[in-house]
């Protein structure tokens, strides 16, 4: 095992029993692996800012998708109805057409972003998972489902499969803009966007935020925060249960 340990260390053409003792080799072992040690939590440590700095990112660009449909609010009444509104000339002004297809541009270019660094596993399960949400809001209105074989064409694999899934159990279900009709509706969907991202996470949740919290975690000391800090633990959950159940 020293012969091939002095081979790995590049020292294979001296001789272990006469040249290096078994000491001096230990101690370049141990000098191994710290400086894989190092390395693998550096490179850890990149990740995670990366991270941090992707969503941050992602988070800002949202925050102007959000502002343009805040100052374009009244304008956009029309198209973000579930059903096309009764008065047809609500929706046929040019200048608010043009506000309407920017803001689905807007929205779903950054769709694509969001679906993409979830396949480069650039933002975590649950992160997208709660971005699942805002794809079936745009799916609620109208005027992006009728729209929507003209704008399919300028996007990527994954988006097209949501929103070409998305609009056919809309159309499966109806627009009809009750509880029960809704539930079903989102239920399938979260369920088609987990198998088209091939993630868990989301198709578990809708249940999982129906869920409120009743209890904090316990605390937890310096090493085991440490460890969950630097992704090697999971944070401990806090007592939960479901909203329509009365607290206990």
């Amino acid at each position: 095992m020293l012969h091939h340990l002095a081979d790995l260390l590049g020292i294979g053409g001296l001789s272990v029993d006469n040249e290096i003792g078994a000491g001096e080799l230990a101690v370049a072992f141990v000098v191994l692996i710290v400086t894989l040690a190092f390395s693998i939590l550096t490179r850890r440590q990149t990740l995670r800012v990366e991270r941090s700095q992707t969503y941050l990112s992602l988070e800002i660009y949202s925050g102007e998708v959000f502002r343009y449909e805040a100052e374009h609010h009244a304008v956009l009444a029309p198209y973000r109805t579930l059903a096309p509104p009764a008065d047809a000339q609500a929706a046929t002004d040019a200048a608010a057409t043009g506000r309407a297809f920017n803001l689905y541009f807007l929205t779903l270019n950054l769709f694509e972003v969001c679906a993409r660094f979830r396949r480069q596993h650039i933002i975590d399960a649950n992160v997208f998972a709660s971005w699942v949400a805002w794809f079936y809001d745009t799916l609620d209105d109208w005027f992006f489902r009728a729209n929507w074989a003209e704008l399919r064409t300028n996007y990527t694999d994954d988006v097209r499969d949501i929103f070409d899934l998305g609009v056919a159990q809309f159309d499966r279900y109806g627009d009809a803009d009750d509880v029960e009709a809704d539930a079903l509706r989102r239920a399938d969907f979260y369920r088609s966007v987990a198998a088209v991202m091939g993630c868990r996470e989301i198709a578990a949740w809708p249940d999982k935020t129906r869920m409120r919290a009743l209890a904090p975690p316990p605390m937890l000391g310096p090493i085991a925060t440490w460890l969950i800090s630097h992704g090697w633990r999971r944070p401990p959950s806090a007592r939960r249960q479901a909203v329509s159940s009365p607290p206990r």
